[in-house]
């Protein structure tokens, strides 16, 4: 039995679809008949007529692009509609992008051509398409790179003799002599080099240097780093086979260097203040023999390397300098008397005064038998007194208004009353008190405000809620208020910072209780943590597994003992910094004449090294073997250099 022609649309937006062969219509669509524009494209022949002789003169030929018609068959069913499936096969489509069809015969093997809309998808509405079991949509696509293809035939080359130098060591001048540097030859055999009916344009791929390169370096930027770096150099053919004096023709590409590397940067912590037993660590699936609670940065980078993935060398260990747990303690609310006290892993200090001082907290919280007298500073990180003023509004020419603080309310003030007499009646309140605030603002001999309070003394740094004021009792001008306004937020925070005993230990964070406090309005005790406390192991990954990504360790504790009562021990791991190697200097290099011919894989301007040296030779068609012979230097053995051979044509079988 006869093989059928497979044809498939690979389309834009990743789908397949299979309308003709063995699997047609596996998503309901069919290839339709009179398909034109397959086989051949147009050519455009250029003649010229002799003179007065008889006929003309061939001059050139040129391809042009495909104009392709084609139409499908669309099933309708109950099931999958033919309004989803045309919405579907249209999607697979664009003007502006290129779908594939590929043709698979057993005479040629597979073959592709890229395809854009040329004119929308035309449906017969002669009648209405939801009521017949089949329709056909019409499709004009257009073929603006008019060959078929098939994939890049690739032939490799590997080096087998070390030819790598270091510039540094045998100070070599710039540019480097190239004459003296070590090479090898490596030939690359192609049977049949090009087997179709077009001219081909080979590619070649050759990678950089695998060393790291020297200072400075930034990706992306030409090669600052030049004369110091290892690099790559390759010298490729550019083979004429009509010119016999450039039948040899080879090119040197520029000194092609590596990828900087970033080395992997991961923490320790050893977490909640044990004072024996052992931890592990695993890296992926392997684990470290027990550690001690307070290893050694030696022993646990011996640990390290005797995990089979780690070699001698590859991990660097070292501790890095404690760091002290400091919370910050905040009284808000507003309260203006009583007391609150503070909880640390379920010790709980006596009482301290809402408005007390570092000396009175720091006994306080040194008195914890968990803390002790050297093993905490106190201090007052933040202090201010709040001010508030207070304004008339309205311009009033008699009576008296009241202020209120947190429910209390002053006796009557007059409307026109001194700094004096605002004064008296706001320390008359219980929350307030004597010599608590002092009042100014107002002119001498006038009053009537404005009036600028600042609390002192008893409630200096405290976070007095805002004053309200009553115009009730005032008369005369238009539109009366008292307004008040605080200009200054009164608090006082105060900063604790661990230290001796527990410098470098990751605390349990103060619980405060304000139950004691009085006035305000639900007055609390806010806690912060600012940084918690550590002595983290820095962990480095280097030499054979620098600039590589390594999966975070894993830390086991269950076997650490002696922490204070309540607190867990842990193994704490965060990755700092992620090891990346950035992409060499890999060359690429397409010698058709209508690409930029050289690029590189790390974004560096290969190209503006090149001097404005070309690659200028294409293989004509129906080429025999080939002998390629590349010149490798800089190289390690196993690096390879690899040409691709593109391998179009005119139809989409035949014409081998």
């Amino acid at each position: 039995m006869r093989p059928e022609t497979i044809i498939e649309i690979e389309g834009v937006d990743g789908s397949w679809w299979t309308i003709a062969g063995p699997n047609a219509g596996d998503k309901g669509v069919w290839l339709g008949t009179k398909v034109t524009g397959l086989y051949e494209p147009p050519v455009k022949v250029v003649t010229e007529a002799p003179g007065n002789w008889p006929g003309e003169r061939y001059l050139a030929h040129r391809v042009q692009k495909r104009d392709i018609t084609f139409g499908v068959e669309i099933l309708h069913e109950e099931c999958d509609t033919w309004a989803s499936r045309d919405s579907l096969w249209r999607k697979a489509w664009a003007f502006d992008r290129d779908a594939r069809m590929h043709i698979t015969t057993a005479q040629s093997g597979r073959r592709w051509i890229k395809l854009r809309l040329g004119e929308s998808p035309e449906v017969d509405w002669e009648t209405d398409p939801t009521m017949k079991t089949v329709n056909r949509t019409n499709m004009v696509v257009v073929a603006l790179d008019p060959f078929w293809y098939q994939d890049d035939e690739v032939h490799v080359g590997v080096c087998q003799t070390d030819t790598t130098f270091d510039p540094n060591a045998l100070q070599l001048p710039w540019p480097w002599p190239k004459k003296k540097l070590p090479t090898e030859t490596i030939r690359i055999t192609v049977p049949v080099a090009n087997p179709t009916d077009q001219p081909i344009w080979p590619k070649w791929s050759c990678p950089g240097s695998t060393f790291e390169p020297a200072e400075p370096y930034v990706p992306a930027l030409p090669w600052l780093g030049a004369p110091k770096s290892r690099a790559t150099i390759w010298t490729i053919p550019d083979y004429s086979f009509k010119n016999d004096d450039k039948a040899n023709r080879r090119i040197t590409l520029p000194s092609l260097i590596g990828g900087l590397r970033t080395d992997e940067v991961q923490t320790v912590v050893v977490d909640g203040r044990p004072t024996g037993g052992t931890w592990t660590l695993s890296l992926g699936a392997e684990t470290t023999t027990a550690l001690k609670h307070d290893v050694a940065p030696r022993d646990l980078r011996l640990a390290l390397e005797a995990l089979a993935q780690v070699a001698a060398g590859d991990v660097d260990v070292a501790q890095l300098p404690a760091i002290n747990e400091v919370q910050t303690i905040e009284l808000e609310g507003g309260a203006t008397g009583g007391t609150f006290t503070l909880t640390l892993e379920g010790q709980t200090t006596g009482p301290i005064p809402y408005n007390a001082d570092a000396v009175t907290l720091y006994a306080k919280i040194a008195a914890l038998p968990v803390v002790g007298l050297a093993d905490a500073e106190v201090d007052v990180q933040f202090t201010q007194n709040c001010e508030q003023q207070i304004f008339l509004v309205g311009e009033p020419t008699a009576g008296t208004f009241t202020l209120t603080l947190d429910g209390h309310t002053t006796d009557p003030i007059p409307y026109n009353a001194g700094n004096f007499r605002v004064a008296n009646a706001l320390a008359k309140l219980p929350n307030i008190g004597p010599f608590a605030i002092s009042v100014s603002g107002s002119p001498p001999f006038k009053g009537g405000g404005p009036w600028t309070v600042k609390f002192q003394n008893t409630l200096a740094g405290v976070n007095i809620n805002p004053i309200t004021g009553d115009a009730g009792g005032l008369s005369g001008g238009a539109g009366i208020a008292v307004s008040v306004k605080r200009t200054k937020v009164g608090g006082r925070r105060y900063r604790i910072t661990f230290r001796n005993r527990l410098g470098g230990a990751n605390v349990g964070q103060f619980v405060g209780n304000p139950l004691l406090l009085t006035g305000g309005k639900e007055p609390k005790v806010a806690v912060e943590t600012l940084s918690e406390g550590s002595q983290p192991y820095q962990i480095t990954f280097t030499k054979l597994l620098g600039g590589k990504n390594m999966p975070e360790m894993v830390g086991d504790a269950t076997r650490l003992t002696g922490c204070p009562p309540g607190v867990t021990p842990d193994i704490l791991v965060e990755t700092i910094t992620e090891g990346h190697t950035y992409p060499a200097e890999n060359a690429w290099v397409d010698s058709d004449p209508r690409v930029e011919q050289v690029t590189s894989e790390s974004g560096s301007q290969l190209w503006g090294r090149m001097n404005g040296v070309r690659m200028l030779h294409h293989i004509p068609p129906y080429t025999g073997q080939v002998v390629f012979e590349v010149t490798a230097s800089g190289c390690l053995p196993g690096q390879s250099v690899a040409v691709h051979l593109p391998r179009p044509w005119l139809r989409p079988w035949g014409m081998h």
